[in-house]
């Protein structure tokens, strides 16, 4: 592997080292410190509601001044610090304050890596699924590894899971000072009105539409998959190692994108789309441990599929002068569906339960299928 991808490679081992540990013991973790579950959704909706509103932000002023390395270091250091604050905070304000740094600074860091990858493979002529789908690797690992550590030890999700989950952040800032440095390009730079010009493309709002209802109903997965696990009674293992399956489709998937979906984008969303619907269906009525892990592989189609797909048309309309904006566009869509599924997950859970949420998560994927397909008039290939 070239040294410029190897640590963009780290990077993205690292992050999502990180995001496998912390999935599936962050609600556990907060509902040690004593939080209901409409709590822990507003809690958690901190990172949704920065992640909708700061990406654009930095992503533009990344390209304005084509400082996209220094953000991300910078940012990548203070989001660390604030997840290991929220580890050792008490009392609800010191929490709450802990969680806003960690969720501030976490925001631009995926549209920030994926744009200095989405350049960098261009460049060079590799596919980005190729180089992310080590990210993916490494959640399994974390997921799984958490998963049985959490079988066997009592507590975890009371300190020492999360001070790993520190420990592995960290590690991905020290990768940050080690990626691509900006290359400048030979167009003009962007300003202001260039960014706004982006809400304005017809076909980027259809797409950036429909990735966000569709992202919405990932929010009952990633907030309360372990909780519901829990209240079925079921070993935390069924939360780690579901997820850590889902993660394995999701890297296989990668793996098999670039060769099978040149071209066909739009079609390989509404697929996502569809078979997304049918996994949550499956969740809302399996109660069986086996069953309820093995439906999880599905996450290839729910993220393995949608995401390399989604930048890939996002990359087709965006010029690289822009690549930070469109990103951060994107991600800023995603982060504001993640905080409407964050709070009303939470709603509907206490109200409903698990197969209350899940049913209403199914209705809503197939609803981002039919809207993309009556957009576009694409049916998946």
């Amino acid at each position: 592997m070239r040294r410029s991808l190897s640590s963009l490679v780290l990077y993205y081992v690292a992050y999502y080292a990180t995001y496998g540990v912390l999935l599936p013991i962050f609600s556990p973790f907060l509902r040690s410190r004593g939080l209901s579950a409409s709590e822990i959704g507003l809690l958690a909706s901190l990172a949704p509601a920065f992640s909708a509103s700061t990406p654009f932000l930095f992503g533009y002023l990344a390209d304005r001044f084509e400082r996209r390395t220094g953000i991300l270091i910078v940012a990548t250091l203070l989001s660390a610090a604030g997840l290991g604050l929220l580890v050792v905070a008490h009392g609800p304000l010191a929490m709450l304050l802990a969680m806003a740094l960690y969720a501030l600074f976490r925001a631009p860091l995926i549209p920030l890596i994926d744009t200095l990858t989405l350049l960098e493979t261009k460049r060079i002529g590799v596919s980005y699924a190729r180089v992310r789908l080590f990210g993916s690797l490494a959640f399994v690992v974390g997921a799984a590894g958490v998963g049985l550590w959490a079988d066997d030890t009592r507590g975890i999700s009371e300190g020492p899971g999360m001070w790993l989950a520190v420990g592995l952040f960290f590690s991905a800032f020290v990768a940050s000072l080690f990626v691509p440095r900006d290359r400048p390009l030979d167009t003009a730079r962007p300003r202001f009105h260039d960014a706004l010009a982006l809400l304005k493309d017809r076909r980027i709002l259809i797409l950036i539409t429909a990735s966000a209802l569709h992202w919405t109903t990932l929010a009952p997965y990633h907030l309360f998959f372990a909780v519901h696990v829990e209240d079925l009674g079921l070993s935390p293992f069924v939360a780690g190692g579901g997820m850590a399956l889902g993660a394995l489709c999701e890297t296989g998937v990668m793996w098999w994108f670039p060769r099978h979906t040149s071209g066909r984008y739009t079609g390989a969303l509404v697929l996502a789309f569809l078979v997304t619907s049918l996994r949550w269906l499956f969740t809302a009525y399996t109660t069986d441990a086996s069953t309820l892990l093995l439906i999880q592989g599905l996450h290839g189609f729910s993220f393995g599929l949608f995401y390399p797909a989604a930048l890939a048309a996002l990359s087709a309309l965006v010029p690289d002068r822009l690549r930070a904006t469109g990103q951060g566009l994107f991600i800023s869509m995603l982060g504001a569906a993640s905080f409407f599924g964050d709070l009303s997950s939470g709603v509907i859970y206490a109200h409903l339960g698990g197969r209350g949420l899940y049913l209403a998560a199914a209705g809503l994927s197939l609803g981002s299928a039919l809207f993309l397909q009556g957009m576009t008039g694409r049916r998946p290939s």
